[in-house]
């Protein structure tokens, strides 16, 4: 006999029910357990049910619901409630089939309609919880972004993160408590927002000039090998960009950087997966701060390091899309180890720069099949007054995938 939903998640806006259709109000009204944050409960009127507050951290509060099982739940949640909300926290925690999901227009449609922009052409993001840096890999010449904030100084820090990777000249907009009685609406340039002030409930819309400034910290969105914190033990920017066409990133595509040196790998696949995830894997301390660095500066505060020795240090609880092996190939076994740890369709690319590390390729190679391929690479550099080709250590790539 399937299950049927007791929890309901209901998407609500600044408007409270009264904006909200039949069939969510009568969730409400029938609900004997309220759950969600305060300002969301506060926005319906008193009655019998039983009403939880999140706590923090919010994965324990809404584990807790299991203690209310066989009751009828609601919970309540911005807007929609799937979109960067609480919907995928439940989901986590609970079976599809006693979950059901009621969404409201969400503050990132709003925004879209009150500015006419086309929202399938807009970037949203969310900053809840998030450093401001995590902005840095939707920046594009004259890309359109809505941002979620967490606070009433975020659009001033978003606005200084413009301005010092070249784009002082985005026109910022900062919508206030939207959907509902109290909306506002502030416009401006990144130098006039420091001195406003703004609702603690707030979206910021974005729209970057077609041409970037030259700054220094312009440079770090291009990924080069210089953006990065490293000691040498880095893939160089064109074998990065080869590897991560044959790994396939895209949306919710999880990937193990092996070896992870500088981390440059996992986070290269961060800034073109959008809402990947990527854990990165490695022995040594002193590169493992490299990371931690790297993921902070740049943007990819999600990027998961784990520290220690292969293959004992793979995730167990994890399932990769993707496997990138760029350090450890004399280690026996982690080739397979990780191939068998992929998911069905999966791939697992690997770069050998030593003859040892060519051998471990072929063997795997020879044992589950793929392709081998080498690849070499110069770059122009200036010697005094000439230009000369300066080459690079060639790669061996290995590439795989799990049928």
């Amino acid at each position: 006999m399937n299950a049927q939903p007791w929890i309901s998640v209901v998407g609500i806006g600044e408007d409270g029910p009264a904006g909200l259709g039949e069939e969510a109000r009568r969730h409400i009204a029938e609900a004997e357990v309220l759950a969600g944050g305060r300002r969301h409960l506060a926005l319906v009127p008193p009655s019998e049910a039983t009403r939880v507050p999140w706590g923090s951290p919010l994965e324990d509060s809404v584990r807790g619901l299991a203690a209310y099982r066989g009751r009828k739940v609601v919970v309540l949640a911005s807007g929609d409630p799937s979109w960067f909300g609480v919907a995928k926290v439940v989901l986590r925690h609970f079976p599809r089939e006693e979950v059901a999901v009621l969404p409201h227009v969400s503050a990132f449609q709003l925004a879209a309609a009150r500015l006419g922009w086309a929202i399938e052409e807009v970037g949203t993001v969310s900053l809840h919880n998030m450093p401001a840096t995590r902005l840095l890999r939707e920046l594009a010449p004259g890309r359109r972004l809505l941002v979620l904030t967490s606070g009433p100084r975020m659009p001033a820090t978003i606005a200084d993160l413009l301005a010092r990777h070249g784009h002082a000249a985005a026109r910022v907009r900062v919508f206030g408590h939207l959907g509902g009685p109290r909306e506002t609406m502030w416009e401006g340039g990144t130098a006039e927002v420091a001195g406003q002030r703004f609702p603690i409930l707030n979206l910021v819309a974005l729209a970057l000039p077609r041409e970037t400034e030259a700054t220094e910290d312009a440079a770090v969105l291009d990924l080069d090998d210089d953006a990065f914190e490293h000691d040498g033990n880095i893939t160089k920017a064109e074998y990065r960009a080869a590897a991560i066409a044959r790994l396939g990133p895209g949306p919710g595509r999880r990937l193990w950087d092996v070896g992870a040196g500088s981390g440059a790998m996992a986070i290269t696949w961060l800034y073109r997966c959008g809402t990947g995830a990527a854990t990165a894997i490695e022995k040594r301390p002193d590169r493992a701060v490299f990371i931690r660095r790297n993921a902070a500066r740049l943007g990819t505060p999600e990027l998961r390091l784990v520290e220690g020795e292969v293959p004992e240090a793979l995730p167990a609880e994890e399932v990769p899309d993707a496997v990138f092996v760029g350090g450890g190939l004399a280690t026996p076994g982690l080739l397979r180890a990780c191939f068998e740890r992929l998911a069905p369709g999966g791939r697992l690319v690997a770069h050998a720069v030593t003859m040892g590390g060519e051998q471990a390729l072929y063997r795997m190679y020879e044992e589950v099949g793929g392709t081998l391929q080498r690849l070499s690479l110069s770059r122009a550099e200036l010697r005094g007054d000439h230009l000369l080709w300066r080459p690079l250590a060639p790669v061996t790539q290995y590439a795989v995938t799990r049928r």
